[in-house]
């Protein structure tokens, strides 16, 4: 199940959805993944909790939500984004994986390879093989068989697979921006904000 997330005018409708993506609130919101992206590296406890939203409920009204300053809020974004830049490259990459060079994603349709039931994964998050996929097979859980250097296009046995590479920067910069921009309108328009997700 996915995350959507919301910011807009203290008095806007929740459902009206500006940003979706389970690995933006995993990653970059609230980090699952703190071996490599730390909030408490840049961020203060209390702009940590500025940046979590709050959980709309969708039967909530907009005056349960914190009622935000766009200015206060617009800096904690610009921190994470400036963040991001600046160390794109001590983070994993992120690689997209299509077999029609169309329809991407974090992984591939499972396989059969080598007599074992296997997957591409493109998030596998391992810093140490950022420039590889991992060919992952079924033994007793998900495990890494190969390592696959990572290329626009990658055969494996008898498939073909596409490639996108993305740094963590390049991955988010455009979902900040929008989140900085909209902080602008509030500051413009003297308004507060909400900042929801749901799933």
């Amino acid at each position: 199940m996915g995350v959507t997330l919301h910011l807009g005018f203290d008095d806007s409708v929740a459902s009206d959805t500006k940003h979706c993506g389970k690995s933006f609130m995993s990653e970059i919101i609230s980090p699952s993944y703190p071996d490599y992206f730390n909030l408490d590296d840049f961020l203060t406890p209390e702009e940590q909790l500025l940046l979590y939203p709050d959980y709309n409920q969708y039967d909530d009204k907009v005056d349960k939500y914190r009622h935000i300053d766009p200015l206060t809020l617009k800096d904690v974004f610009k921190k994470v984004y400036d963040y991001l830049q600046k160390y794109q490259n001590n983070f994993p990459l992120t690689h997209l994986i299509s077999e029609n060079d169309k329809n991407y994603s974090s992984s591939s349709d499972r396989f059969n390879y080598k007599g074992h039931e296997c997957y591409i994964d493109g998030f596998h998050h391992d810093y140490n093989h950022r420039h590889e996929l991992c060919l992952t097979y079924w033994q007793n859980g998900w495990k890494p068989l190969e390592w696959i250097k990572a290329s626009n296009k990658v055969i494996v046995g008898d498939k073909t697979y596409y490639v996108q590479t993305k740094n963590k920067f390049e991955q988010y910069k455009d979902i900040l921006q929008e989140l900085i921009d909209i902080c602008e309108e509030g500051i413009k328009a003297n308004r507060r904000l909400i900042w929801v997700f749901s799933n």
